[in-house]
């Protein structure tokens, strides 16, 4: 522990001294992580922590020319809050270096050498974030770290460089403060990735507010504990109170949790319906024995620039609907896309891709893919001028909602109506890790990778006061992924007023003896005599889908 200012006797504790200030002063610079957090609930000094020690990193005899930078969002808010600790609580009063410009006015404060190279602490905001990235700095402290995007994050270790002629010190560090948030936040998905090292920091690491002596609150931090817990309520409880990444304020689908995840595998028995066989660690308690599926359909978002997705939903004897298979990506064209259809298809034998009704064109490529690669028999149709064409079989169709809107609106009604419960069992299944594909993209900026991390992140839109008088939109904020909650939209319009339970009149595809469908052991018939007669009827000279089909896992 140490007292960094000679006036003071704030004393630092938890991880700030053992992970960053002790290893300091003993020079262990190998034991410093370049990359560290500092999270907890409110009221436990990680700032004052912080400042105190980067004050006496900057008081340091041995170095001269340090170069700390300690940001927050924006400067007017670093100045506004972190300022006044630090001028407050961590300078003594008659400290030389509050002389001058008044706090409102400063961006530095210079620690003077009487014949070296001074040492500096630079306060500032992203608004103009590039005005550092030519900078050079020793340790850069993000204040509040949920506030900033993780691109502001990796474009600050560009001023990160090492300093030459002597000057600053023999490591670089960012170290970042903050109260939790989603535990689908960017940086939490950064600690649990190991990128960051990720440290807690509990109210005993306070010395106003516990005591060491006793092991316990002192009667400031009693008070100060009961006043949060009296003020605060759900999700800023657990977060500001309890200290735990908890999903965000305003959630719309509260009602999602354990109850509709589950682990598991489709297996096949020939002759027999396909059957969702659980995990033996699958902790879903409402789901006690394994789930006959009865047929498949998928649902569809696409995704140019934004992740497009895939979700392949198998129907059960009772009606439940239970995801089986995911694609999640960014950044690829249609043919990528048709081409996994294609896959899903043969695999699952989709009764239906139910796709955006706005994007006509890709929904008629992707039949007319699969119409090729199966060799299906095209159908007549007529068009709106009473005209007769030949087109592939209408497996890939748009989504046609039962309600009055196709507008967000509709999608929070059918998302809130599939995640509700009935007689306390789930409507829908969420298979865990049935993902087939990863975007390294999506988890190199720690964003969603698939429908359940989208979930706890939808919230409402933010209310505008100034804009919306009568009180807050009913909403989602469209800034929020949203990709693979859309496709599940759609199933669920797909879905509603249908009888699932009674099996498909038209069940497709009829795979042929060596097809990709019948290799899978995909018979849905339970009579025999029916599934001959099936087989008999196929023909001849179907082939299946190339085996040298390309694609990265």
């Amino acid at each position: 522990m140490v007292a960094a200012a000679e006036e003071r006797r704030f004393e630092i504790r938890g991880p700030m001294w053992h992970k960053f200030l002790e290893p300091f002063q003993r020079r262990a610079w190998k034991e410093i992580p370049r990359e560290q957090c500092w999270w907890g609930p409110a009221g436990t000094s990680k700032t004052m922590s912080c400042q105190i020690a980067c004050d006496a990193i900057l008081r340091d005899p041995e170095f001269h020319g340090v170069r700390i930078l300690w940001l927050r969002k924006t400067l007017q808010s670093c100045k506004q809050s972190s300022l006044v600790t630090f001028e407050e609580q961590v300078l003594d009063p008659r400290d030389p270096m509050l002389r001058g410009k008044s706090r409102m006015h400063r961006e530095s404060y210079v620690y003077r050498r009487k014949g070296r190279i001074n040492n500096e602490l630079v306060v500032g905001g992203m608004n103009i974030a590039s005005r550092w990235y030519g900078a050079e700095f020793d340790i850069v402290v993000f204040e509040e770290g949920i506030e900033f995007e993780q691109s502001e994050l990796e474009k600050i270790w560009r001023a990160m460089r090492p300093r030459r002629h002597g000057l600053g010190l023999p490591i670089k560090a960012v170290i970042i403060l903050t109260n939790p948030d989603s535990p689908f936040h960017w940086l939490y998905r950064r600690m649990k990735s190991g990128r960051t090292e990720s440290y807690f920091v509990g109210v005993e690491c306070n010395p106003a507010y516990w005591s060491l002596e006793t092991n316990g609150l002192t009667p400031e931090g009693r008070e100060y504990v009961a006043d949060m817990r009296a003020q605060m309520t759900d999700e800023r409880y657990a977060r500001l109170v309890e200290g735990k990444w908890v999903s965000a304020e305003g959630q719309i689908l509260k009602t999602f949790g354990d109850v509709h995840l589950v682990r598991g595998e489709i297996v096949r028995e020939a002759y027999k319906w396909p059957i969702f066989r659980l995990d033996k660690d699958c902790g879903n308690r409402k789901v006690l024995q394994d789930t006959e599926i009865r047929w498949f359909f998928a649902s569809m978002d696409f995704g140019d620039r934004e992740p497009g997705t895939i979700q392949v939903w198998g129907v059960t004897k009772g009606g439940m609907l239970v995801r089986v298979a995911e694609v999640y990506h960014a950044d690829r064209d249609i043919k990528w896309w048709a081409e996994w259809c294609v896959e899903l298809y043969g695999e699952f034998g989709l009764r239906a891709i139910v796709c955006d009704s706005s994007r006509p064109k890709e929904i008629d490529f992707i039949n007319d893919l699969i119409a090729k690669v199966y060799k299906l028999q095209h159908v007549e149709e007529t068009n709106a001028h009473g005209e007769v064409h030949l087109v592939a079989p209408r497996i890939a169709v748009g989504c046609q909602k039962n309600t009055q809107s196709q507008d967000d609106k509709t999608n929070v009604a059918l998302l809130r109506y599939a995640f509700g419960l009935d007689n306390g069992y789930p409507r829908v299944l969420l298979a865990e890790f049935c993902e087939r594909i990863v975007d390294p993209a999506l988890s190199r900026d720690a964003k969603p990778l698939g429908l359940i991390e989208e979930i706890p992140g939808w919230t409402w839109k933010p209310h505008d006061a100034n804009r919306h008088m009568q009180g807050p939109q009913e909403l989602p904020d469209d800034r929020k992924p949203n990709h693979g909650l859309d496709a599940m939209a759609y199933a669920i319009a797909y879905a509603w007023g249908r009888n699932l339970s009674r099996d498909p009149a038209n069940l497709a595809p009829k795979h042929t003896p060596g097809s990709y469908g019948h290799m899978r052991r995909f018979i849905p018939w339970r009579d025999k005599h029916v599934a001959a007669r099936i087989e008999k009827e196929a023909r001849p000279h179907a082939q299946s889908r190339s085996t040298n089909h390309q694609r990265s896992r």
